[in-house]
């Protein structure tokens, strides 16, 4: 097998769910544009909505990332039996976590009071957060599914999914949120409940599917005989240690903006541009990371190990031409993005755009090096190690990234900016050790696979 030939084969798998991906984050684009126009505030609380929400939401969907793999083995290996107890094992652990966390959703503007943010912005943070405590349950459980269909590699059922449920939140944020005729909008709190509609909406369909659908009947899904948990330590096994290195990234992220927040609304509003730019790049480097993962864990699961030099050079490709293309989008067009969320003409708004571009050039580099760093994680998970990509998001952020930026920052007097070329050194410190860890085991992968061959 040639590098074309898994190129094409990871192509084929990835980029269906690669748009899935991004068709998602348009739903949270949309949203924020909503946002953005109920003012200068929202727009600054949107900062920390996203960087909040998705670390909660990451901390347990990374978990469900073992589903996946675990499902690809079973399902290469026909051990459908197999499915139930990882599927039902999985339903229960969302439910054990989900519950209390939907209560801290409900009373999160006492943290944020706690975390000394603006009171004007933890108010509005806080509304979102009640409206979509609602769905919080339901969309955990939805991407449990996901997860399913991803380790059966129905990515085409992935997009369509994601395409419908993308739809219907564009349309029920912008009722809930501004209102239409006599139904009276809600503004953030709005924001947070058309979420959370969505949420139900798109479960019910999941549901309907999986239970007319011939594809999951040899699973027996939905047979009582078939509920079983006995799967729940081996998902915690593999996905702890994935959540973990997720939930420690994304939560130096989160106090990257709250650092950014105590140097001044412009720069979180600044940094909030930056932010909603950098989710559609996250999704599709989370999918290529996945993809390959699943790839290389099939391949082995086949005991096939031959191809996963090429699967792994064909996933760091197809995420690296990518982001060369928004580096350059970032560097030399930075006003076109910046315009999207504020008015460029508008004198009032100077500052918040200088701080916006000079964050955006910053983010060129992050970004291309995040997305080697997080799909050599994703390549090394599917080989069985999900731990050096633990210790090295730990390393790299929190040891290296964070005091990088509190110096950077504050001691140094760079404001946001340093905060953020702070942070860049430790994803480039990760990217490097964890590239160079991937081809070290590929090469343990190369010599086992010529021994199997010449016996």
């Amino acid at each position: 097998m040639s590098l074309f030939y898994e190129f094409k084969t990871l192509s084929k798998f990835a980029l269906p769910l690669t748009l899935s991906y991004l068709i998602n984050s348009a739903a949270s684009l949309i949203t924020m544009y909503y946002i953005a126009r109920l003012g200068a505030d929202a727009l600054a609380s949107g900062a920390i909505i996203t960087s909040t929400y998705g670390l909660i939401t990451m901390m347990i969907t990374s978990i469900l990332f073992a589903v996946s793999i675990q499902v690809c083995r079973a399902y290469a290996t026909n051990e459908h039996g197999q499915i139930a107890s990882i599927f039902y094992s999985a339903i229960a652990i969302v439910t054990l976590i989900a519950l209390p966390l939907t209560f801290i959703l409900w009373n999160f503007t006492d943290v944020l009071y706690l975390l000394k943010q603006p009171k004007p912005i933890s108010l509005l943070a806080g509304h979102y957060f009640r409206g979509i405590a609602f769905g919080f349950l339901p969309s955990l459980i939805s991407a449990v599914y996901i997860q399913l269909f991803m380790g059966m590699r129905l990515s085409r059922i992935i997009l369509t999914f994601t395409t419908v449920s993308v739809f219907i939140c564009g349309l029920l944020s912008y009722l809930c949120i501004f209102g239409y005729g006599h139904f009276r909008g809600m503004g953030m709190f709005g924001a947070g409940l058309a979420n959370s509609m969505t949420a139900w909406i798109n479960l019910a369909f999941i549901i309907s599917y999986t239970i007319y659908s011939s594809k999951f009947s040899a699973f027996k899904l939905y047979d009582i005989n078939s509920i079983c948990f006995n799967s729940i330590a081996s998902l915690l096994k593999l996905g702890l240690p994935i959540s973990v290195q997720y939930s420690t990234e994304l939560a130096a992220f989160a106090l990257i903006t709250y650092l950014i927040g105590i140097v001044g609304k412009e720069a979180l509003a600044a940094q909030q541009i930056a932010m909603q730019c950098a989710i559609p790049v996250i999704m599709f480097v989370m999918a290529v990371s996945q993809s390959g993962s699943i790839l290389v864990s099939q391949a082995l699961a086949k005991n096939q190990r031959a191809p996963i030099a090429d699967i792994s050079n064909a996933s760091l490709l197809l995420g690296f031409i990518p982001m060369m293309i928004i580096a350059v989008i970032y560097l030399f067009f930075p006003k076109s993005l910046i315009g999207i969320y504020l008015n460029i003409h508008d004198a009032a708004n100077l500052n918040t755009i200088h701080l916006a571009k000079t964050i955006l050039f910053i983010a060129a580099f992050t970004q291309l090096f995040d997305s080697g760093r997080n799909i050599a994680a994703g390549l090394l998970r599917g080989l069985g190690d999900a731990t050096t990509s633990m210790w090295t998001g730990l390393l790299s952020c929190w040891v290296i990234g964070i005091p990088a930026a509190l110096c950077f920052g504050f001691i140094l007097s760079l404001g946001a900016p340093g905060i953020r070329i702070g942070m860049l050194f430790g994803i480039l410190v990760g990217c490097i050790h964890l590239i160079s860890t991937l081809y070290a085991r590929r090469m343990t992968n190369q010599l086992l696979a010529i021994e199997t061959e010449a016996e």
